[in-house]
Formats: C-alpha cells, sequence, structure tokens
C-alpha cells in the first residue's frame, strides 16, 4: 500500500525551475543569440524537425548504423523552440537558437523533476536542495556539455535520473511515480532504441528486489501479485497509457515502411555478436572514474546499513530504495555493454549511466546530512549548496566543443550556388564520394539538405552514398538518374582526383558533372575483365565498390540500380550474370527487374541455382538512358550468419553482363 504523500508547497520547485533556467540561458547565451546555420548531426536533426513543427514527423533521429530510433519526442521538443522562439516570437535570430534555447528548458524541466521526486522521497525540502545541488556538480564534473549540449546522448542525461528515482519506489511497492516513471521511459525510448532492453532489464531487477524484501517482510507489497494489481490497476493503466502515447509514432511507422523498425533492429541485433563479459565489466567501470565513485559507493552502503538501524523507516527505505535501482541500473548496462554496444572505445554511448556514480556521491552527502545529529549541519548544508552551484556555474560556463557545426554561413552559398544548377523539371542528383574523407562531406551535405528544406526546396536527391541522415525523401527513386543536372560531390577542393575543374567548389565539395555510361554495344562485359567499365556511373546505386581483382560486386541494399544508355537499336537484350548471397541450405532470394520503372520480370535463386543468366528485355530510343533496377526481397548479412565480420545487407552479386 502506498504511503499518503507530505503535502509540500509547489514554490520551491518553481522557484528551482527558473533559477536553473535562467543559469543554463545565460551561460549560453553567446551561442543562442548567435546566427546560427548548423551542419552534421544538428542539421540531421533539422531535417526530421521540419516535419515535427507541421506534425508530420514520425520517425525518431537517425542512428550511425542506418536506421532511426523508435520516436520523436525529443525531436517535437526542439521544433517547438524554433517554432516558438524563431518563427513567431523572432526572440533568437536563427531557428537553431530557438532550438538552442529549448535545451535549456527541457533540462532545467527534468532537474526540477528530480527535486521534486526526492523531496517526496525524503520528505524534506532541505534534504532534496543537497542532493540536487551535489548531483549537478557530479554531473558537471563527468560532462558538463549534459547542461546545455544538443547532442542526444547528451539529452538522455537528465530523463534517466527521473527515471532512476522514479523506479526506486517499486522496491516497496509504490506507485505514486509511475507517471514520472512513464514520462521519462517514453522519452528515453523514443531517443535510442536500447532503452528498451535497458528499462525492461532495471524493472526486472527491482520487481525480483522487491519479491525477495517481501518475503523478509511481510508488511512489504509484493509487485508480482494479483492483489497488488487489483490495488494498483488505475495507476498502472496511466502508465501503460503514457508509454503507449509515446510509442504511437512508432506503431505507425511499422504498419507503414518495409521492412519494419523492428526489423531493422532485430537484424542489427543478429549481426552484433556483443563482447565479452571481461570487456563489458572494463566498458561499464569507465564511468565509476578512477575509484572516487566507488569510494562514495562503499560509504552508501556503509550509512546505508547505520542509518537503518539508527534513524527511522524512511532513511532505511531511501538507501535500500537507491542501492537496489542502482545495482538495477548498472546490470542493465552491463547486459549493454556485453550484448549491444559496438564500439567499446566510445563512452558516449552509455553516457547516461554516469547517473548513477553521480547519485551515489550525492545520495552519501544525504546520507550524512540526515543521519547525523549535529546542530549547525543546516549551515554546513546550505555552505555546500553554495559552493556547488558556484562549481557547476564555473563548468557549464565552457560551451561544448561542437559548437563549431552550429555556425557555418557557408551553407548558404553553397545552397545558392546549387539553385542555379537546377534543371528545368525535377531534382539535381547527386553521387556523393566514398573514402576516407566521406565524413566531412557528410557534415557539410547534411547542411545544405536542411537549409533547403527549412526554405521548402526539395532541391537535390541523393543517389549515391545516401544515408538516413539525410532523410528518406531526399533519396533519389530510380526515374530522377536521368535528370540533366547529375553531379558527383567531392571534398578534394578544385584541383581534386577526378582530373577535370568542378562546375561548383564551396565548403570544401567540389560538384562534377556527371559523364553518362557509353552506348550499349554487342558486346560481354565482366567485372574481371573489365572492372573499370564498373564505376558509380554503371552501378548507380545499391552497390558496394568494386576492388582490385574481384570477380563480381554486390548489391548491399534493398534495391540497386544499373545506369546504362540503350544500344542503337530500338529494342534489345540485356543479359545479366547474377548470383544470389544464400547462407543457408535452404535459403532463397527472390529479385524483381524493372527497366526504366516498368516492371521486366521475377527471378527466384536457392541452393540448386544460386547463380543465373538473366535475360532483360528493353524498348528505348537509341541513346536514351536505361535504368535497370533490381528489387531484392531479402538481404541478409554474413555478420548475422556468424560467416564473417561482414554486415553488410547482401543480396546478388553481379558477374557482369552481355548485350
Amino acid at each position: 500500500m502506498n504511503q499518503v504523500p507530505p503535502r509540500f508547497s509547489p514554490l520551491p520547485a518553481i522557484l528551482l525551475f527558473l533559477l536553473l533556467f535562467g543559469l543554463m540561458a545565460w551561460t549560453s547565451w553567446p551561442q543562442i543569440m548567435a546566427v546560427n546555420v548548423e551542419i552534421g548531426d544538428f542539421a540531421a536533426n533539422s531535417v526530421l524537425i521540419q516535419d515535427a513543427k507541421s506534425l508530420h514527423l514520425i520517425y525518431g533521429n537517425y542512428s550511425r548504423v542506418g536506421f532511426n530510433h523508435p520516436g520523436p519526442a525529443i525531436l517535437y521538443v526542439l521544433a517547438a523552440g524554433e517554432l516558438v522562439f524563431h518563427d513567431w516570437l523572432r526572440l533568437v535570430p536563427s531557428p537553431l537558437s530557438g532550438q538552442l534555447l529549448a535545451v535549456t528548458l527541457y533540462n532545467a524541466a527534468w532537474i526540477t523533476v528530480v527535486f521534486a521526486l526526492m523531496r517526496r522521497i525524503a520528505g524534506s525540502t532541505a534534504a532534496a536542495v543537497l542532493f540536487v545541488s551535489v548531483f549537478l556538480l557530479a554531473a558537471a564534473l563527468c560532462d558538463w556539455r549534459v547542461f546545455d549540449g544538443m547532442w542526444f546522448p547528451h539529452l538522455y542525461f537528465f530523463p534517466f535520473a527521473v527515471l532512476l528515482l522514479a523506479a526506486s519506489r517499486l522496491l516497496y511497492g509504490r506507485t505514486d511515480m509511475l507517471v514520472a516513471l512513464g514520462v521519462a521511459t517514453g522519452f528515453l525510448i523514443n531517443g535510442h532504441v536500447s532503452f528498451v532492453a535497458i528499462i525492461g532489464i532495471m524493472l526486472v531487477v527491482m520487481v525480483t528486489a522487491n519479491y525477495l524484501l517481501s518475503r523478509r517482510h511481510s508488511e512489504t507489497p509484493r509487485i508480482a501479485s494479483k492483489q497488488w494489481f487489483r490495488s494498483n490497476g488505475r495507476a498502472l493503466l496511466v502508465f501503460g497509457g503514457i508509454v503507449l502515447l509515446f510509442l504511437v509514432p512508432f506503431i505507425i511507422a511499422n504498419l507503414i515502411d518495409r521492412p519494419t523498425p523492428v526489423q531493422q533492429y532485430l537484424r542489427f541485433g543478429r549481426g552484433n555478436k556483443g563482447n565479452t563479459a571481461m570487456q563489458a565489466l572494463t566498458y561499464v567501470g569507465v564511468y565509476w572514474g578512477q575509484g572516487a565513485a566507488l569510494v562514495s559507493g562503499l560509504a552508501l552502503a556503509v550509512l546505508n546499513y547505520f542509518g537503518s538501524a539508527a534513524v527511522g523507516g524512511r532513511v532505511g527505505q531511501l538507501g535500500k530504495s537507491l542501492t537496489a535501482v542502482f545495482l538495477a541500473a548498472s546490470v542493465a548496462v552491463l547486459y549493454y555493454a556485453k550484448a549491444g554496444v559496438d564500439m567499446l572505445d566510445q563512452t558516449y554511448i552509455a553516457l547516461f549511466y554516469y547517473n548513477v556514480p553521480c547519485m551515489v556521491a550525492s545520495a552519501a552527502v544525504l546520507f550524512c546530512y540526515l543521519i547525523w545529529q549535529w546542530r549547525h549541519k543546516h549551515v554546513a548544508a546550505t555552505v555546500l549548496v553554495l559552493l556547488c552551484g558556484l562549481g557547476v556555474y564555473q563548468k557549464i560556463k565552457t560551451p561544448p566543443e561542437y559548437i563549431a557545426h552550429y555556425r557555418q554561413p557557408a551553407v548558404q552559398e553553397a545552397y545558392e550556388a546549387l539553385v542555379k544548377l537546377r534543371p528545368a523539371q525535377g531534382r539535381i542528383v547527386l553521387d556523393l564520394e566514398n573514402g576516407p574523407g566521406w565524413g566531412d562531406l557528410w557534415v557539410h551535405m547534411t547542411g545544405i539538405t536542411a537549409y533547403a528544406k527549412r526554405k521548402g526546396d526539395d532541391l537535390f536527391c541523393i543517389n549515391e552514398q545516401w544515408h538516413i541522415s539525410f532523410s528518406k525523401p531526399v533519396r533519389c527513386r530510380s526515374e530522377e538518374l536521368a535528370s540533366p543536372a547529375h553531379f558527383r560531390v567531392t571534398n578534394s577542393g578544385p584541383a581534386d582526383k577526378v582530373g577535370v575543374p568542378p562546375v561548383y567548389s564551396a565548403m570544401g565539395l567540389s560538384f562534377h558533372r556527371y559523364t553518362p555510361p557509353g552506348l550499349l554495344v554487342r558486346e560481354t562485359v565482366t567485372v574481371k575483365d573489365k572492372p573499370e567499365r564498373f564505376t558509380r556511373t554503371q552501378l548507380a546505386s545499391g552497390w558496394s565498390g568494386v576492388g582490385t581483382g574481384d570477380e563480381f560486386v554486390w548489391s548491399d541494399d534493398n534495391e540497386a540500380v544499373l545506369a546504362l544508355r540503350a544500344s542503337p537499336e530500338q529494342s534489345g537484350v540485356v543479359v545479366l550474370d547474377l548470383m544470389a548471397f544464400l547462407p543457408t541450405p535452404d535459403a532463397t532470394q527472390q529479385v524483381t527487374v524493372y527497366v526504366n520503372g516498368q516492371p521486366a520480370g521475377d527471378v527466384r535463386f536457392n541452393q540448386a541455382q544460386q547463380r543465373k543468366r538473366v535475360p532483360v528485355a528493353y524498348n528505348a530510343r537509341p541513346g536514351e538512358a536505361l535504368l535497370i533496377t533490381l528489387k531484392i526481397a531479402n538481404p541478409m548479412s554474413p555478420k548475422a550468419y556468424g560467416m564473417s565480420q561482414d554486415n553488410r545487407d547482401l543480396g546478388v552479386a553481379l558477374y557482369g553482363y552481355q548485350s
């Protein structure tokens, strides 16, 4: 049965929110009032945010591994900032400035909820202020960018803090914080699919801990009992309704997309072979620093033990509840490190876990305050709060190092130059260079994409090296590849390796006019004998590159396009030499062939007929673009089947063609 929570005035929470908002807005003011033009991750978010402003967005932020995360909750917060503070009120000079201001409100709100939850748990406003002050200083010391940074790993930090405190109540079967738990769960799962497993494991651990506690103390309500469900049915329905509301966009995406987001997540999970237990332990240990946090953890355990015996039930229950939820979070992140983290050298992946050592330190200080019977402890606590506030200010007044990605005015110049290259009809087609410098090319192209979309200008599509970060509508359709405004984009400058001057150069990008492939003549062309014919001009999209000595080239997407030009005759046949990737004896592959968007037949592969010569008939004017599209039903990854570390989704291999 839930205890009746103490009644508190809302004034301290309101004042704290205003103080936090003012502090973070003040320290971020130079960035907020700058005329920002974003590139990279922030531009990729802005592409999606333009849909959120019209309430059309159903996808979450992009993942570096090629899919969107489950939902757009945080993107809608940023969209509201851009819409209200820039578009409507004109309080800030640029759209990104509105997003930055929204981040300060977002984080101030979450921290205020942390205060409100701890005030209810501890039963004291002073105790909650002390806890939050130490917690914020510890967070600033771990990574000060969680206060005003716009990078999504930083935006998960404070919602996870709320989740920890709200979930801690489950140890004693209490449901008075399920609303906060539901909202935090919704934001986190929307932001990153890994939180589905992390939060699920945490809840399982908390239910198990509650079961063990209820066996020792019969007065503790047991969560896994019919009586508990009957007593808390309404609260559980509210919790479930909140989480379901956050998942509505994700449900819609699964109904309309093929492959579905769930299929994409499962495919990635099958392809990730995970890490050893020792590697996972080492990774999680990084978040505990050089031992200071571990010492705090031991101090918390000692204080928890003595506090339970020396002081009444509230302090003892507080200690046990926090200890249980910290253990639950650690078990969940340890599992994530073993099964889900693919780059163990990157601590940003589980940056949200810094909450646990930060809260361990602040809980240890809180226990000292609650247990010690020292008449001057309130004075000492006040001094500590002020020192913590000064420390937080000193840390967060340093701007995030990635603000260089906020201010790229050359994006506007590049956009205006591209406008001059626009064809009479349709979009510009861009093939992006793939190579060691692709990252630099990507960050600048996302900036141009976001700038064009903010203007409502569907200016170009990306054919070669498209990435989910540009958003799906920016991907070229097969019928667009014959556009007269077709360019290859490199990042090598005017005298780059292409060997001819570019049509235009800006931001380190060079735009070279696309050279169409030669006419089909009666010949056999193979990858082995004529690899120079299988460049990006013919392997238009959906193919891996051809390496030295290769006999074939793999398709690595659901759709692969071969771009040719029709022979001098009015009609003809191109025979494709194809082999399907079939990783198991019973595997099959279905390929549907299109010519210039029109169906041209189906072909089915199995182990008995793994390699086939597939005739493709066409009827086109001499020299007309001939786009042969292979739509592959079920691309499969060698890594997913334990065959190699190759995580490409392979469909068919093209050995060559005969015309």
